[in-house]
């Protein structure tokens, strides 16, 4: 396992969540992962983290303008990651960007020598105006 492996698989997810492709989100996730939305219920389970993804992509347009990476803590097997993003969010209803800054958690797993994202938590913060 080295960090840029698993960075590797933490980059794709806000590489895909930019392109709006998430039938490729979905994939870096394991069957049973998990999904914690800030906000949002629990989604579990690969198909359903694909419906929302699905949904929310077709909600917004969502570009990642910084990420970065505050805590990596790897063990045999799994990893942890905690990031920070600046992100231009466009809403398709409106078409007026925002911009935010959020954390997110990653909780990885390597399954049969791949990395897979068994839980993502995402939180924004309310309370602190984004940098423009």
């Amino acid at each position: 396992m080295t960090t840029h492996e698993v960075e590797g698989v933490v980059r794709a997810y806000f590489e895909h969540f930019e392109a709006g492709d998430p039938s490729a989100i979905s994939e870096l996730f394991s069957d049973d992962a998990a999904l914690m939305p800030n906000g949002l219920s629990t989604v579990r389970g690969k198909s359903a983290i694909s419906e929302t993804f699905e949904w929310i992509t077709k909600a917004a347009r969502v570009r990642c303008d910084e990420l970065i990476f505050d805590r990596n803590l790897e063990l045999p097997g799994a990893a942890v990651v905690e990031t920070r993003t600046l992100e231009s969010i466009t809403p398709v209803a409106t078409g007026i960007a925002d911009r935010a800054e959020f954390r997110e958690l990653f909780c990885l797993a390597n399954l049969d020598g791949a990395w897979a994202h068994r839980q993502v938590t995402l939180g924004n913060r309310p309370n602190r105006q984004a940098r423009p």
